[in-house]
């Protein structure tokens, strides 16, 4: 159940830095065919946001379970 609210946040973060960075900094657009709003800078920081945050939870989750084994 952990990882799946885990997730859900994830995407939420991911999903609100990738929006904030296109809307603030993006200037060059991804695929205006499919999404005209959507850009470069806006998937970077998305994956760039999302990464860290799963990567954190993860570090903190390894350091709570194996403290407890």
């Amino acid at each position: 159940i952990l990882f799946t609210y885990l997730a859900i946040i994830s995407i939420s973060v991911s999903d609100v830095a990738a929006y904030e960075a296109g809307r603030r900094i993006g200037k060059r657009k991804l695929i205006e065919s499919i999404s005209p709003n959507k850009t470069d800078e806006g998937l970077v920081f998305g994956l760039l946001f999302g990464s860290i945050f799963m990567s954190i939870n993860f570090y903190i989750n390894l350091n709570i379970n194996l403290r407890y084994i």
